[in-house]
């Protein structure tokens, strides 16, 4: 069995409204199985709940940090800036 691909960002934007309306992992289960988005299993949610919170306590921690003035969580695109190699 293949490992399948990692989310597209517009997959976990798609999960992370999911976690902000409070559905718990079936619910987000049942409600990705009405998308495009590949079929994912219980384990796979489970770790971007973890991810999900973790980003959202850090963000509440920051000075004046609380739920009411935490801006939306986003998902940005991540570029390396990492020089081409030549190759030889």
């Amino acid at each position: 069995m293949g490992k399948k691909p990692g989310a597209s960002y517009e997959e976990l934007e798609f999960i992370f409204r999911c976690f902000l309306r409070g559905l718990p992992t079936k619910e987000v289960l049942d409600e990705l199985d009405d998308t495009e988005f590949p079929k994912r299993n219980p384990r796979f949610i489970r770790e971007k709940r973890m991810n999900f919170d973790l980003a959202r306590r850090v963000l509440e921690e920051q000075p004046g940090g609380d739920r009411k003035s935490t801006p939306p969580i986003t998902v940005q695109p991540v570029i390396h800036l990492m020089p081409k190699r030549k190759m030889a």
